[in-house]
């Protein structure tokens, strides 16, 4: 569940930044997002650090999230560039965090796939007709 909530805080400061164009904050936050999620998931058996973290009381929690972005925010120019860096070529005009019917995504979102694995047509494999 911390993960959840570390996301959503992660996309919502980028977004209210006074940086570029919204598109291109919000394409920030959702790669920003899926660099989190990588480096978890690809050096982790579980997300036990979000248990950790979320186990703690809303207001730790909420401190915790608080020194992260500051440090975020205080080198936000070199965050964008590893950032660009783990995601080469993507930008706000070509992103795609959805599953197409023509290909797969270039950028992993869990928020954009799990979205549309509920919401869209054609994931689901059969009919309830």
């Amino acid at each position: 569940m911390f993960l959840l909530k570390l996301s959503s805080f992660l996309c919502r400061k980028v977004s209210t930044l006074n940086q570029g164009l919204k598109k291109e904050r919000l394409t920030v936050g959702i790669l920003l997002v899926s660099l989190v999620f990588g480096e978890v998931v690809s050096r982790n058996d579980g997300f036990g650090e979000f248990a950790a973290v979320g186990s703690l009381h809303k207001k730790a929690q909420d401190y915790f999230l608080e020194v992260l972005w500051k440090a975020i925010e205080e080198n936000f120019v070199e965050a964008c560039g590893a950032i660009q860096a783990r995601h080469p070529g993507i930008k706000a005009d070509n992103m795609n965090p959805y599953m197409t019917k023509a290909g797969a995504p270039n950028v992993f979102s869990f928020f954009h796939l799990s979205y549309q694995s509920i919401s869209a047509d054609f994931v689901h494999p059969f009919s309830l007709h």
